[in-house]
């Protein structure tokens, strides 16, 4: 197994930082570039390494509400 996502999953779009030019007349500058990871690999990542293995739960976790009720919240 990997211990790293690599450097293929990094993706990157560009933002335009003018909003008051020109649409129809933006130059390269007017972009700026940005780097992400997809969160959705970032999780199925960090779920499957071993280090992790032994502090994970998978269950509903119960809570208390406002009102001191029990309630079942989103698995954790």
């Amino acid at each position: 197994m990997s211990y790293t996502m690599g450097i293929n999953s990094w993706k990157s779009r560009k933002v335009c930082n003018n909003l008051l030019a020109d649409p129809n007349n933006l130059r390269n500058h007017d972009y700026i570039r940005f780097f992400y990871h997809n969160p959705v690999e970032c999780i199925e990542f960090h779920l499957q390494q071993p280090a992790f293995r032994e502090h994970m739960s998978y269950g509903p976790a119960k809570e208390f509400n406002y009102a001191e009720e029990y309630i079942y919240s989103e698995v954790k």
